[in-house]
């Protein structure tokens, strides 16, 4: 398995995986990087699962129409375990949300804050779980040696009159 996933993880929490410094990081703190590798992984996974229990559900739900009551019982029991198997990978998402700030916040981040990833919001509610408020956690911030402004840009020079 190569790194794609890690950082399909990352963007899936808005952030944007470095590399070179994820090494570093597990250096640093080698319980956050597995954290964050593990629900990476498990986010991976739930497309995967998500797609196999849609199918799962409807065709359960064609076979409820079509059933005599006798076997309704069953068809509904199983129904409803995929039903809550599905509500289940969003607290794969929210796992990935709180790892993934634990592990943005460390000396020099592995994960930096991505304004263009599409973060999804059950990512996004595991950041806000993990800092215990209703507002949305803040992404980590993108360190650029002490300069205050993004990176690339420069102040405007002053004429010298």
């Amino acid at each position: 398995m190569d790194d794609t996933f890690l950082r399909r993880a990352a963007g899936a929490a808005g952030y944007r995986l470095a590399n070179d410094r994820l090494t570093e990081a597990a250096i640093e703190q080698p319980e956050h990087a597995a954290n964050w590798i593990a629900a990476a992984a498990r986010y991976t996974a739930t497309g995967r699962i998500q797609r196999l229990l849609t199918d799962a559900a409807q065709q359960l739900r064609d076979r409820l129409t079509g059933r005599p009551p006798t076997r309704f019982r069953a068809d509904a029991g199983a129904l409803a375990a995929v039903c809550d198997l599905l509500a289940d990978i969003d607290e794969a998402l929210r796992d990935l949300g709180r790892h993934a700030l634990d592990f943005a916040h460390l000396g020099r981040p592995p994960l930096i804050d991505d304004p263009a990833a599409t973060a999804l919001p059950a990512a996004l509610a595991g950041r806000q779980e993990a800092v215990g408020g209703d507002e949305p956690a803040a992404r980590a911030q993108h360190v650029t040696g002490g300069s205050p402004l993004p990176p690339g840009r420069r102040r405007p020079r002053r004429s010298r009159r």
